[in-house]
């Protein structure tokens, strides 16, 4: 693509005009932000962000082959033409937009934020979507799909550059629809700027990522960027931090609790044991009509997001019946309440819970249908708030039985400092500390008995364990899957 195409619509200026002005039909051969992803003829993206500053390594670029480098200050470059910028991170978007051409297709674009819940919606919605037979993207933290096609998901929300090329070829696919999930990171970075979405949907808030959101308010107006990149929108107005969501002009709002919601559940029965289907019951009310609404979902917080998943396809349109037999269906994402059905009459459930509100409706839920001993294995991520280590230890005394406190992505942080973080909120003696996640687990499967609930909370559907700058291939599902085989041989 020319230079001069690439730029369209982007704010910049440049010193050398002499030099910019005989390149403005250089043909850029790639885009890119990452160093290692440079070739001859590449437009690199220096960025200064808060933990590493690429502007530091232009030389290296040079050398590699940048022909142009963006970035917010002049450099002083030897080869490559510099341009600068006023917001580096909006410029990438724009940039990325024009260079896949994404603007070309008329597809449809639905949002969600929210600090619980994105996932599971947003998986919801594309479901629907399928069965009402539209071809439809995905984006999110499990993975990414097209149709009945999986791709890799690296972040809840790509960079710019990743989210355009995923784009580019959900529209060579035909799709119709993209369904993404939100992070406030992805908002507060502009990754999404210059898409306009059909609808943003906001499930829930409590406070999370204190170590980039200093504050509740900064945490706030970060998610609501996405409604100001919506032409409509859609809120939970049982989330009690959340007024600012379901008070924007012209949303449409839904509720398990509020009656003048425009789509609310009443008589809600949950089952108080697990089964395949019909774990949950309600009676769903629109402002026109009355449905009966039954999930295979459990807990009040998937009847929350299935309830957001067909009001959202309500709005776009899809006909009630079409959502209804669909979220009936609906098993849910994959390390989000998820069942291991085994023959030893015990419940174990993998989750994805790491804050201190999921994690308190996790116990809430699964102790519905525990007839015995509730046994909790969980940890706290590294170089992440700290401050929420001994809320999650002190919620987990209150629910669990037993508690195993392991490690869960300790990153640059001590294993065991941080499970001291973590006791320092627990009391009695109903706990102990394995810090081998392998063994916690390990540890719980054997221990528990007929009737009793294991439930492993954290990881979820992820693969992986980061300890110091290294990536230990771990995966909660896989542990479980190898004691139990254990067990079964032994018995």
């Amino acid at each position: 693509m020319y230079l001069s195409e690439l730029l369209r619509g982007v704010t910049y200026h440049v010193d050398d005009f002499d030099r910019f002005f005989s390149m403005l039909d250089y043909d850029i051969t790639s885009i890119t932000d990452r160093l290692s992803d440079i070739v001859p003829g590449t437009l690199f993206f220096a960025v200064k962000g808060e933990n590493f500053d690429s502007t530091r390594f232009c030389k290296e670029a040079e050398i590699c082959g940048a022909a142009v480098i963006v970035s917010e200050r002049e450099l002083n470059l030897s080869s490559a033409l510099n341009i600068i910028t006023p917001n580096i991170r909006q410029t990438i978007a724009l940039s990325a937009r024009n260079f896949y051409n994404t603007a070309r297709s008329d597809m449809k674009f639905i949002g969600v934020t929210g600090t619980n819940g994105k996932t599971t919606t947003a998986f919801a919605i594309f479901d629907i979507l399928r069965k009402f037979g539209k071809n439809t993207a995905l984006i999110g933290t499990v993975e990414n799909r097209i149709n009945d096609d999986f791709y890799e998901s690296e972040y809840t929300t790509p960079t710019a550059i990743s989210l355009h090329k995923f784009l580019d070829t959900a529209i060579k696919r035909k799709c119709e629809y993209c369904v993404m999930e939100a992070s406030s990171h992805a908002l507060s970075q502009d990754r999404l700027y210059g898409i306009r979405f059909a609808l943003g949907i906001f499930t829930n808030i409590t406070m999370e990522h204190t170590d980039y959101h200093k504050t509740m308010q900064d945490y706030k107006i970060s998610k609501l960027k996405l409604f100001s990149l919506s032409d409509r929108t859609l809120a939970n107005m049982d989330s009690a931090e959340g007024k600012v969501f379901w008070r924007y002009p012209g949303v449409k709002t839904f509720s398990t609790k509020q009656a003048m919601a425009d789509y609310y559940c009443e008589k809600i029965v949950f089952s108080s044991k697990l089964k395949a289907y019909g774990n949950t019951e309600s009676t769903l009310k629109t402002k026109k009509e009355e449905y009966k609404f039954e999930l295979a979902m459990i807990g009040e917080y998937n009847l929350s997001n299935c309830l957001a998943a067909f009001a959202a396809a309500d709005i776009l349109g899809v006909p009630p019946e079409i959502s209804l037999s669909a979220l009936k269906s609906f098993t849910g994402v994959s390390g989000r309440m998820e069942q291991i059905h085994n023959n030893l009459g015990i419940n174990i459930i993998i989750d994805y819970a790491h804050t201190p509100d999921a994690v308190e409706n996790l116990l809430l839920t699964v102790r519905r249908f525990t007839e015995k001993n509730m046994i909790l294995v969980f940890g706290c991520g590294g170089d992440r708030d700290k401050t929420k280590r001994p809320v999650m230890g002190k919620i987990a005394c209150e629910y669990a039985d037993f508690i195993i406190v392991t490690s869960d992505n300790p990153r640059n942080e001590n294993a065991e400092a941080i499970i001291n973080d973590i006791v320092s909120g627990m009391s009695g003696n109903s706990y102990r500390t394995i810090v081998n996640r392998y063994r916690a687990i390990r540890y719980a499967i054997r221990e528990a008995k007929k009737g009793d609930t294991v439930i492993i909370s954290g990881k979820g559907h992820e693969k992986k364990q980061i300890v110091s700058n290294r990536i230990v291939k771990l995966s909660d599902k896989d542990i479980i899957l190898e004691v139990l085989r254990e067990i079964n041989d032994e018995i």
